[in-house]
C-alpha cells in the first residue's frame, strides 16, 4: 500500500492510497475528502484508471465543496439500474453462420495453452439460444448465445463459472467467467481451413496470449 500520485492519471495534485488485489479488486482512500471506495468485482487493469477518473469527477470534486444534498430522483434511477442488471434480458439470436455448422460436434485438438485444454468441442443447434462447450472430454456446459451468460452445473459454488458467446464477423467469441476465482477469459476463435487460432485475453492480470489448434478429421 502506498500513495498514488493522481497526476499519473491526469488529475490535479491529489494523492490516493489504495490496496490492490487480483482482478483489480481494491480499497481506495482519499484522505483529503475522507472518501473510501471498495471494489470487489473482477475487471480489467485499464478499467482501474477509468474508475479513479469517475471517482475524481463525480465524488472527490463535489466533496470538496461540502456534503451533497440528498437526490431522491438520482437514488430512484440508481435502484432501477441495479434492478435491471439483476434480471437477464435475452436478445434475439441471429441465424447460425456457416462456420457454426463446420465446427459443430467436431473435436479441435489444441497445442499447449494457458487454459490447459487439450481438446475443445462446440455444439450448435439451429434455433437454440444456447450452444454447448466441452474441453478435455468434460461434461458439456451451456453457452448463452442470447446475451445471457449460462451458469455451469457444479454443486460446489466455488467451481461454478459462466459461459456466453456470440459471432463477430468470421470469428466466434466466448466469454468464460470463473466467478469466485476472479478470472475472466475472452476467447476469439478464427478458422482457416482446418486450422483454428484462439486469441485469449485474461482480465485479472491483463494477459493476452494466442495458441492454435486443428479440427480433427471425422
Amino acid at each position: 500500500m502506498g500513495p498514488l500520485e493522481a497526476q499519473r492519471h491526469g488529475f490535479g495534485p491529489v494523492q490516493w492510497y489504495f490496496a490492490a488485489g487480483i482482478g483489480v479488486q481494491l480499497i481506495a482512500v482519499h484522505p483529503g475528502t475522507r472518501l473510501v471506495c471498495a471494489v470487489t468485482g473482477s475487471t480489467d487493469q485499464e478499467d482501474r484508471d477509468a474508475l479513479f477518473e469517475i471517482l475524481e469527477e463525480h465524488l472527490v470534486g463535489p466533496a470538496r465543496i461540502g456534503a451533497l444534498p440528498r437526490d431522491l430522483e438520482a437514488e430512484r434511477r440508481l435502484q432501477a439500474e441495479i434492478a435491471a442488471l439483476e434480471v437477464p434480458h435475452p436478445k434475439p439470436v441471429p441465424p447460425l453462420p456457416a462456420l457454426a455448422h463446420r465446427l459443430s460436434g467436431r473435436v479441435i485438438a489444441l497445442e499447449a495453452n494457458p487454459l490447459g485444454w487439450n481438446t475443445l468441442v462446440l455444439t450448435f443447434a439451429a434455433g437454440s439460444d444456447a450452444a454447448h462447450v466441452s474441453w478435455n472430454d468434460s461434461e458439456p456446459a451451456d453457452v448463452g448465445l442470447d446475451g445471457v451468460p449460462r451458469l455451469t452445473a457444479q454443486a460446489e459454488r466455488t467451481l461454478q463459472s459462466t459461459w456466453q458467446g456470440w459471432w463477430d464477423d468470421d470469428a466466434l467469441v466466448l466469454d468464460h467467467d470463473t466467478l469466485s476465482q476472479y478470472r475472466r477469459y475472452r476467447l476469439r476463435l478464427t478458422v482457416r481451413g482446418d486450422e483454428v487460432t484462439v486469441s485469449s485475453h485474461e482480465s485479472a492480470n491483463g494477459v493476452d496470449q494466442e495458441f492454435r489448434g486443428r479440427i480433427a478429421l471425422q
